[in-house]
């Protein structure tokens, strides 16, 4: 039997939403294969891979099983543009994500990033400096400036929603339009020229991540993929005292299924340290009372999960913090609310007022098929399944790149913005409310790579098509 630790909040959406059981929600999304195909532009470029990776490592979480690499371009020797880890080339990446060779399948929905006239039918991805956007068809096909590998992050996570919409049975328009966004300037269309931006020259150098769950987990996978010239001397501090279980693996970004009962603390500490970087950690609750003090880092990246919190963020003494809040039930999983302090607009307790916690309708729960099994069998646990949040990697992969962009911006003289919301069932509505705070941020900062962006290598060597 299923409890809060064990219940996937993947499978969550589909149980309420299709009112089904678990067994036929996971069914449902390991009947359609999922294949990555590229092109030769791919090669050599840190944000085509960066959206290929990403694409990678949220299907395989959405989708168990049933994510494949194209045969005709497995990736084999073919170099790593981005720091991961061990891995000693591009397709040894995607074989540690879970990305398998390609089985016959009744039904292949394709991901196509680049160039390739072999693939008909598929997801294209595409990207332009800051921005980016995927539709079914090459006709929508942006520049593709290298300015920024979030660009990619964004891209390859809006491929996997749309699919995982469609699949899901949650938008029949899914995979059928064309969306994007722009991490440059989120209020403008993505397509539009100020969305674009400018390359990256410098990266944050130092990050107090508040939180280590889903949305923690994001914002690390982000800073993993950024160019940093030396990510060991980054002032990064993670704070979590929580344990992963069975339930966190399909809504994380980094964790493994064997890392279940770890603290996710050191599972940070380990995926970090295999990118360079040298965290330190501080694994007790983030309270009203403390204080950024000496070398703590100044710039805070909040993800809590609803418990932290986050009236207090703009009282602790943070140069610059930016946390993000998801909708955590079946009809809101796809929302994302960004917020940044200081605020123009109003204070951290305005936004999170002290209050108790809504109440839950047992009787609308109860409707469900499933928790109403739940409650016959044992008499109880019904509640306690219906309390968990719903969370799928893809959202907070977006959520992330939104967040990370707040700092970015700072640093290159960008917009600052008090707030953005967006949805993911509708991504180009997006709501971004530019900031009148005047305050002066001082966030350190390290050079990038003298290197990006990457030289393109010569990519006759590895792809054919």
């Amino acid at each position: 039997m299923l409890d809060r630790d064990t219940f996937s909040r993947r499978d969550k959406i589909l149980i309420e939403k299709l009112n089904i059981c678990p067994a036929e929600a996971t069914s449902i999304l390991s009947k359609s294969q999922i294949m990555l195909c590229w092109g030769k532009e791919v090669v050599g470029s840190a944000v085509w891979q960066s959206a290929i990776l990403t694409a990678a490592n949220t299907a395989v979480r959405c989708f168990p099983g049933m994510v494949v690499c194209d045969g005709a371009n497995p990736g084999q020797d073919m170099p790593l543009a981005v720091p991961f880890g061990s891995a000693v080339n591009f397709a040894d990446a995607l074989k540690r994500i879970g990305v398998r060779k390609p089985p016959r399948a009744e039904h292949t929905s394709r991901i196509v990033f680049g160039s390739r006239r072999d693939v008909c039918n598929g997801l294209h991805v595409t990207f332009d400096g800051w921005a980016a956007a995927v539709g079914p068809g090459e006709e929508v096909r942006l520049l593709e400036r290298e300015h920024n590998p979030l660009a990619g992050v964004a891209a390859g996570a809006l491929a996997v929603s749309e699919l995982f919409l469609r699949i899901a049975r949650v938008n029949i328009e899914a995979t059928k339009r064309t969306i994007g966004m722009s991490l440059w300037r989120p209020e403008l269309s993505w397509d539009a020229l100020d969305a674009v931006g400018m390359p990256l020259e410098v990266v944050p150098n130092e990050a107090w991540l508040l939180g280590l769950g889903h949305l923690g987990q994001a914002y690390l996978w982000c800073i993993g993929l950024l160019p940093y010239s030396d990510p060991s001397d980054m002032n990064l501090l993670l704070n979590d005292y929580d344990t992963l279980v069975t339930g966190n693996w399909d809504s994380g970004s980094i964790s493994r299924k064997r890392d279940r009962g770890k603290l996710k603390s050191r599972v940070a500490l380990r995926w970090l340290r295999a990118r360079g970087f040298s965290p330190k950690l501080l694994e007790r609750p983030f309270q009203k009372g403390c204080q950024v003090v000496g070398s703590d880092p100044g710039l805070g990246l909040c993800g809590f999960d609803g418990k932290g919190p986050r009236e207090a963020l703009d009282q602790v003494g943070f140069q610059f913090v930016t946390e993000a809040g998801l909708g955590g039930r079946s009809d809101n999983f796809d929302a994302i609310s960004i917020h940044s302090f200081p605020n123009g607009q109003k204070a951290a307790t305005k936004f999170w007022p002290s209050s108790a916690s809504p109440s839950m309708d047992e009787s609308a729960i109860l409707e469900n098929v499933f928790y109403r099994s739940v409650a016959a069998h044992d008499g109880c646990g019904h509640m306690q399944l219906a309390s968990v949040s719903a969370a799928v990697p893809f959202v907070g992969a977006v959520a992330a790149t939104i967040v990370l962009a707040e700092p970015l911006r700072i640093l290159h003289g960008g917009k600052r913005y008090d707030s953005v919301d967006v949805r993911l069932e509708s991504p180009t509505e997006i709501s971004a409310v530019p900031s009148t705070d005047e305050s002066l941020i001082n966030i350190s900062y390290q050079s990038v790579q003298s290197f990006w962006p990457r030289q393109k290598v010569d990519s006759s060597a590895f792809i054919k098509n």
